[in-house]
């Protein structure tokens, strides 16, 4: 016997999936609102739009952050720009010529980021060149990215990342002994490292959201050379950068009370413990000034900051501006291992 169904049933019906459609609608809103405010990190699959196809990106010979910065962040920009089409990437990197872990870090961090991504898909190839297969297979970063091949290297780098409003010593902790064990055979404290990571963590946590409310992911990615007994670690954020972690008026203002011009400048200052408090500029207490307290002990060594439009080796008194800006805040140091009584450690290469 078949249901008889009435007016008022259909209503309540219809009513029900009015209700449904419109719950709906709001909670796409209300996502759509987050991702054009950086809110979130990540597309929801049911928000991903089709792919269009996929896009050739070739990686600059010289892949490395360090050396080679403005086309690095050139080469992300325009990654960003393709998956922002609609268009996933796929990354040649066969014909590069130079390599350096910090790179690789910033890479990993970029992917990560769903705002740069837009819900598409990246992948890549090896470098053609075996030293460079070699460092790149080798670096951990199949650890933290899928691979349909097998690797066959033994590691000698970890990345490590995390999203939270605490400072993570158990992370920092077992970076350093990985890093140690494979150096020296048995974990070793190191205070400068830790010091920089934990301060490292702590702008992140403090400033790289700027004035919202959200944290902002971090990476830290380290790399063992184990001929040289030396570490190579890289961290990075993809927040607003140290210069935009507060109001532009702030900045301006502080400018202008230190007679500075530019903000790699003003970063010197921050470096040195020249800020005064009525500036209101972030980086004036311990952070950066107590990893280049490291720095000048020797427990670290190549120190070099980049943040939004600031290129600084600290090592050798250099500042300069640099153009496109980074969105975010990169660090890099050296562990210089048996340091006591021998020569400077040389940079990765």
């Amino acid at each position: 016997m078949k249901k008889r169904v009435t007016e008022g049933d259909w209503i309540a019906f219809e009513r029900k999936q009015q209700k449904s459609r419109l719950k709906e609608i709001k909670r796409r809103n209300v996502v759509l609102k987050l991702l054009r405010a950086n809110r979130i990190n990540k597309t929801p699959k049911r928000l991903r739009r089709p792919s269009r196809g996929t896009r050739i990106l070739y990686a600059p010979e010289n892949f490395s952050f360090i050396n080679n910065t403005e086309e690095l962040i050139k080469f992300f920009n325009r990654m960003e720009k393709i998956q922002s089409k609609g268009f996933d990437v796929d990354i040649d990197f066969s014909g590069i010529k130079a390599l350096t872990p910090d790179s690789l870090a910033v890479l990993v961090a970029t992917m990560d980021v769903g705002r740069f991504s837009y819900g598409r898909i990246c992948k890549g190839n090896e470098p053609a060149d075996e030293d460079l297969k070699r460092k790149f297979t080798s670096s951990g970063l199949y650890d933290v990215v899928r691979s349909s091949g097998v690797r066959v290297e033994p590691t000698v780098g970890r990345f490590q990342n995390k999203k939270s409003k605490k400072v993570d010593s158990v992370k920092s902790n077992d970076l350093i002994k990985f890093v140690t064990t494979r150096l020296y055979k048995k974990p070793v404290k190191c205070g400068g490292v830790t010091n920089a990571l934990l301060e490292s963590m702590l702008n992140t946590r403090g400033h790289a959201a700027g004035s919202g409310s959200r944290y902002e992911t971090w990476w830290v990615a380290a790399q063992c050379d184990i001929s040289r007994k030396q570490a190579y670690y890289s961290f990075v954020d993809t927040g607003v950068g140290i210069f935009k972690s507060k109001q532009p008026s702030i900045l301006r203002e502080a400018l202008s009370k230190l007679m500075l011009t530019s903000n790699s400048q003003l970063l010197k200052k921050m470096l040195h413990r020249q800020i005064p408090s009525s500036t209101g500029i972030p980086y004036r207490g311990r952070g950066l000034p107590s990893i280049f307290k490291s720095l000048k002990r020797g427990d670290i060594a190549n120190l070099i900051i980049i943040t939004n439009d600031v290129y600084a080796n600290v090592s050798e008194d250099e500042y300069r501006r640099i153009t496109p800006e980074f969105s975010g805040t990169f660090l890099y140091w050296e562990y210089p291992g048996e340091r006591h009584g021998k020569a400077k450690p040389k940079r990765a290469a």
